[in-house]
């Protein structure tokens, strides 16, 4: 036996996604005691702390979008459906424990602040070692699209990827 997982994502204009994952294992009702008490103002969590997958909208808007999604009581049920993450629930309940008051995050204008320093001062100003930064973000799957929003040359970002058609 398993356990489903049902969770919401809502905007603040009150738009929902609803999220399911199944976790590897049954939930006792202890379990969810401790799973909810972690939560932050009794219902709020970040799936992506705890391992579990994450659906939200595909557009991001900074005005309405947050990272919490909603859960409670009646969010988990037994079920025989194959596990579709690899977390059990001893390992879900900890990770719930150890984000229990810690559920804050760095928002998406803030990553982007922090990026833009760090290669502006750590890769520019350091005899432009960009370079060697695209050609590994091109390895681990970096869109021209996105290594550009990351304020990274082209020509740096062209090389990388050629060589990477090249060697594949």
């Amino acid at each position: 036996m398993n356990t489903k997982i049902n969770y919401l994502y809502r905007d603040a204009d009150n738009y929902k996604v609803h999220n399911e994952c199944v976790v590897q294992g049954t939930i006792s009702a202890e379990q969810i005691a401790v799973v909810l008490e972690c939560l932050d103002e009794g219902e709020y969590f970040i799936p992506h702390l705890v391992g579990l997958p994450e659906k939200r909208f595909d557009t991001f808007d900074p005005q309405v979008d947050h990272p919490y999604f909603e859960l409670s009581e009646d969010s988990f049920e037994e079920t025989m459906e194959p596990a579709t993450v690899e977390v059990q629930v001893d390992e879900l309940v900890s990770a719930f424990l150890s984000c229990k008051g810690k559920w804050e995050q760095i928002g998406p204008d803030r990553t982007m602040e922090l990026l833009d320093i760090l290669i502006d001062e750590k890769v520019n100003d350091e005899g432009g070692h960009g370079y060697r930064v695209v050609e590994r973000l091109v390895e681990l799957g970096f869109s021209k699209k996105e290594l550009m929003v990351l304020k990274f040359t082209e020509s740096d970002i062209d090389r990388a990827l050629q060589e990477e058609k090249e060697n594949v």
